[in-house]
């Protein structure tokens, strides 16, 4: 078990009032996206994905998945806490870090007040997803221990 310290008042305060949070405004957000209903028309995501360019990845499915993976590792380290499920502290790392990565993807996406700066950020952030996968994709072809999986040389 992790010691969070929840044994000292102001931390069980400070730490409901995150959970709070969690319960709240990101539980509504990952409803709508593990749902899948659909945005507004006149939501910002909806204007980036209408604006971008037609390809493999689109702002939509970019944004998206990066507030999965926020709101997942946070619903994941509320049950792990509120539940006291056992668990280990590298664990609870790996789930904060993609909690914050994906946070921060969608933010660093959505935060600037120019929608010039948005639609030029969100281009960036769907050129790296597509670098990053044609990368993944070539080292996995290459692996030797998982023939079965791999294309026919011919």
């Amino acid at each position: 078990m992790i010691d969070f310290g929840l044994g000292d008042p102001e931390v069980a305060a400070h730490f409901d009032r995150a959970l709070a949070i969690i319960e709240g405004p990101v539980s509504d957000l990952a409803q709508r996206i593990f749902t899948g209903r659909a945005l507004p028309p006149d939501c910002e995501i909806a204007r980036l994905t209408d604006e971008a360019v037609p390809g493999p990845l689109d702002p939509t499915t970019s944004i998206m998945v990066a507030a999965s993976a926020a709101t997942g590792s946070l619903q994941q380290i509320k049950t792990i806490i509120r539940d006291s499920v056992p668990s280990s502290p590298i664990v609870f790392q790996a789930l904060i870090r993609s909690a914050l990565v994906g946070a921060a993807r969608a933010v660093y996406v959505l935060l600037p007040t120019d929608p010039g700066e948005r639609s030029s950020r969100v281009a960036g952030v769907l050129a790296q997803d597509a670098s990053s996968g044609v990368k993944a994709y070539k080292e996995f072809t290459q692996l030797k221990g998982i023939q079965a999986l791999r294309a026919p040389a011919h």
